[in-house]
């Protein structure tokens, strides 16, 4: 990811009916968009035997929120070009996204089959085997994400993390899998390893507060008469109406979104949690709050039709609202 982003919003109905907001984020705003369109359309209907051109069209249609159509066009371009495992995986992940995990699934095994024959087709060095070794064992991990064999997908990404572990692909499917299974600690684990590799990664810093911020409502939840300090800390937090940053985690969490603000002030990701933490500790009044809406509408600006940026606006008025009322009461 980019350190500043462009993002877009849009809809997509996933198999079952149901309805997902989808936020995709782009390392640019896009431009003339509905000329490239016409003109790749154009093309590939003069040279419909051609794949390049066909790459192009599926990316653009991709990027435009336009994925039934982008699908179809990848896999023209998986047809003629089965070899590109990179353009394989992304059409999967989309099918993923859509709801459509068994043809995902499909998708992903033709990757790993393609992978697997690397390793037989042509003599390579042992860092190119274990890189394919790494890569087949990423791809079996996706797979067992969309059968819900979560278990199973931590394996298979914990051993491509041991193939390969400079690379920040594997720790970062591993982190968001443990995520996604409630193991927070081992989730932590992984994104931190990426960070000390790579501190500059915007990627690494977003999972890593996220993570922290639930490691603190996993302690806010921790029934007081267990631990006296958990106790005191909550006291202290709710005379202070600032329960949300009173915890280890809370203060750890802070520190990695300053360094996310820093790096990348005008990332879409960074703005997003720097609105949201700055509503939870009610900065909404005063010179504060002026920033805190100067915040939003920057966020409003890179993502003009975002679902999270009105529900930011509306969260904003609602603290401010509250605290207006306190005052008055």
């Amino acid at each position: 990811m980019s350190q500043n982003t462009f993002a877009r919003s849009f809809t997509i109905s996933q198999a079952s009916g149901v309805e997902v907001n989808i936020n995709l984020v782009l390392s640019s705003k896009p431009v003339r968009e509905a000329q490239k369109l016409k003109t790749l359309t154009k093309y590939v209907k003069q040279y419909p035997s051609g794949w390049k051109k066909r790459l192009e069209l599926a990316d653009l249609l991709y990027s435009m929120g336009k994925w039934t159509e982008a699908v179809e066009e990848y896999k023209f371009v998986i047809e003629r070009q089965p070899q590109l495992i990179p353009v394989k995986l992304k059409l999967g992940k989309i099918l993923q996204l859509m709801g459509k995990e068994k043809e995902a699934i499909e998708v992903y095994k033709s990757a790993l089959s393609k992978v697997s024959n690397l390793n037989f087709s042509t003599p390579t060095s042992s860092n190119v085997t274990q890189s394919n070794l790494a890569t087949q064992s990423h791809i079996i991990g996706l797979i067992e994400v969309c059968r819900h064999n979560f278990q199973l997908a931590v394996e298979a990404f914990d051993k491509a993390t041991t193939l390969e572990p400079l690379n920040p692909s594997h720790w970062l499917a591993l982190g968001q899998v443990q995520r996604a299974i409630g193991n927070n600690l081992d989730a932590l684990r992984a994104f931190e390893t990426i960070l000390s590799r790579y501190p500059d990664d915007i990627i690494a810093l977003i999972n890593i507060y996220d993570t922290l911020i639930a490691l603190g409502k996993e302690q806010n939840k921790v029934p007081s008469h267990h631990n006296f300090f958990v106790q005191e800390q909550k006291r202290e937090s709710e005379s202070n109406s600032l329960e949300f940053i009173d915890n280890i985690w809370n203060k750890r969490a802070k520190k990695i979104l300053n360094q996310a603000i820093t790096l990348a002030p005008l990332n879409y990701q960074v703005l997003k949690r720097q609105i949201e933490y700055r509503c939870r500790i009610k900065l909404v009044l005063g010179t504060e709050g002026k920033q805190t809406k100067q915040l939003i509408n920057s966020f409003l600006k890179l993502a003009p039709n975002s679902t999270s940026g009105y529900q930011l606006k509306a969260y904003y008025y609602q603290v401010r609202g509250e605290l207006e009322q306190e005052r008055k009461s």
